[in-house]
């Protein structure tokens, strides 16, 4: 049996725990099978570079559907019997960046499962975009990372679970360094830091090293505002990125 885990995009490092939580999953439930790893990190940054101006850019010939014509197709050649979609891609951004691998599933008869499944938004139109999206590629199996998506999306598919989040698995994975001394990590990538009474030394993990590079036109606006989501603070002591899953 060959399952082809479509990963997210490690544009923060959060994205890529998802990615090896669910594998761990998947080795424990399918012992004997190959796994293929593939990330989106390519068709992500594609769409975030277009997402306000793709029209403009369709225009000059230069839009998002062009450059996916050329873009490489791994599913033919992986020819997978299982199609796992890992982590909380259930909005218009998340769904659609998995679009392709979707619908080559769908023609040649693949199951598809959503682990560890949930949205970054519950609003109606988001949920209105997922029904529809659930009825033109159905998912065979999901299972959730939260109550809330398992209470509204549980009832569109055969096979449903109400489970976690694929990052709790991560230390089956990985063993990190132990530090001897005390700490306390805080990590406030989108908001202004508050203020904390830490007992111990305080270290600032920054999740997302790779954001500024692949901004869209609404980000650059956002970061030209200061809205939205903060760059990293060098004056604060102890910053650093976590930049590797490795």
């Amino acid at each position: 049996m060959r399952i082809l885990l479509r990963k997210t995009w490690n544009h923060n490092i959060g994205n890529g725990f998802l990615g090896k939580g669910a594998l761990v999953t998947l080795e424990r439930a399918f012992p004997d099978a190959e796994i293929v790893e593939l990330g989106h990190y390519g068709r992500f940054t594609n769409q975030r570079r277009y997402s306000l101006s793709r029209r403009i850019a369709a225009y000059f010939g230069q839009g998002l559907e062009k450059d996916e014509k050329n873009r490489m197709k791994f599913f033919s050649s992986v020819d997978p019997d299982l199609v796992v979609l890992p982590g909380p891609i259930l909005d218009k951004t998340g769904y659609r960046t998995f679009e392709p691998t979707l619908q080559q599933a769908y023609q040649n008869d693949v199951p598809i499962f959503l682990l560890g499944t949930g949205s970054p938004s519950y609003a109606q139109n988001t949920q209105t975009y997922i029904h529809s999206m659930f009825d033109k590629y159905p998912p065979d199996a999901i299972v959730t990372r939260n109550p809330i998506a398992y209470e509204l999306y549980s009832d569109l598919v055969p096979r449903a679970h109400d489970g976690i989040d694929n990052a709790f698995f991560i230390d089956e994975w990985f063993d990190p360094v132990r530090i001897e001394k005390p700490y306390t990590a805080v990590t406030f990538d989108k908001t202004d830091e508050e203020s904390i009474d830490a007992a111990s030394e305080v270290i600032r993990p920054q999740h997302r090293p790779y954001r500024p590079y692949i901004l869209s036109i609404s980000d650059r606006i956002k970061r030209k505002l200061s809205v939205g989501w903060k760059m990293v603070r060098y004056d604060d002591p102890n910053w650093f990125f976590s930049d590797g899953l490795e």
